[in-house]
């Protein structure tokens, strides 16, 4: 984004500072808005974003993105409108699919679940086949992955009802899908284990752990921890809760691009005459596992 503005802004240089995660970069620009000195763009993951908005700390851009929303499904620009109102602009989205060992569920003949109910039974079946390997590993601290899962069933954790708040945490969708899990894992179908740690990754490379149910870039990170394990491994639709339905969460951490309240109009390329720029360059934040925030640039001489 920075190198794209410079290409249209030859004399001006976006300056790019790192400040840590969603949860840093939140604080930080929490801090710069009650101090007036705030970025002039802001990258965060969708679930910071809600906060920001409580706040007062982002704009409302739904007039600005107006003439773009053609261009973005419905349900992605969902993602940054609270009250009917957008917030940010979406960079990217972690639809969720199902990566599997196909050659070790065609071995044991199991078939590629295409509803949960299927999950169930296919992770027996890789029981009996074979005792030390599990369909699946269950995080019980992967908070995202349950919340992607039960929002898949139909659940609604935060809506707003005016200018109130709804919590729906404890609705129905949630506790089926908290049954669900709770469920294989009292009946040993699911290993019980963090991701990414060195015993899963042990157990991933020795195909004891078959499958996945991830966003779309969990492919290159199986690659990442087991590499010998290229060529093997298949992405299919994420099992639904009901047979023929095409529900997909997103997971991981998607990002959108938000204007803090305090940041300065800066002039487009077809500003009118007259138009009297800022005092200082434009300045950008982006929120991700590293994530950078804003501190003014300098103009280039």
């Amino acid at each position: 984004m920075a190198d794209k503005y410079h290409q249209l802004n030859p004399n001006v240089t976006v300056k790019l500072s790192e400040v840590g995660g969603t949860t840093e970069t939140a604080s930080k620009l929490l801090a710069a808005d009650q101090a007036g000195d705030t970025p002039d763009v802001v990258q965060i993951e969708y679930r910071g974003l809600p906060a920001l908005v409580v706040a007062g700390a982002v704009k409302d851009i739904t007039a600005d993105v107006a003439g773009a929303k053609a261009n973005v499904e419905p349900n992605i620009w969902a993602q940054t409108t609270f009250g009917g109102q957008v917030y940010g602009v979406p960079q990217d989205i972690g639809p969720m699919v199902l990566t599997y060992r196909k050659d070790l569920f065609d071995k044991f003949g199991v078939k590629v679940p295409a509803t949960w109910d299927e999950y169930a039974e296919a992770a027996a079946q890789i029981r009996k086949k074979d005792p030390e390997a599990y369909i699946a590993s269950f995080a019980a601290n992967q908070l995202e992955f349950f919340a992607a899962h039960a929002a898949q069933a139909g659940a609604q954790w935060w809506s707003t009802d005016g200018n109130a708040w709804k919590v729906g945490i404890d609705g129905e969708a949630s506790l089926k899908t908290a049954d669900f899990w709770q469920d294989l894992v009292e009946r040993d179908l699911v290993k019980v284990e963090p991701l990414l740690t060195p015993e899963w990754n042990a157990q991933v490379n020795n195909g004891k752990i078959l499958s996945w149910a991830a966003a779309a870039w969990a492919p290159s990170v199986i690659y990442s921890v087991a590499p010998d394990t290229a060529g093997k491994w298949e992405s299919a639709p994420l099992p639904q809760w009901t047979k023929g339905q095409a529900a997909v969460p997103f997971l991981g951490v998607p990002r959108t691009w938000c204007r803090p309240s305090r940041s300065t109009p800066r002039r487009p390329r077809s500003s009118p005459p007259g138009w009297a720029p800022p005092r200082r360059a434009p300045s950008c934040c982006s929120a991700s596992t590293s994530s950078p925030a804003a501190t003014p640039g300098g103009r280039r001489p």
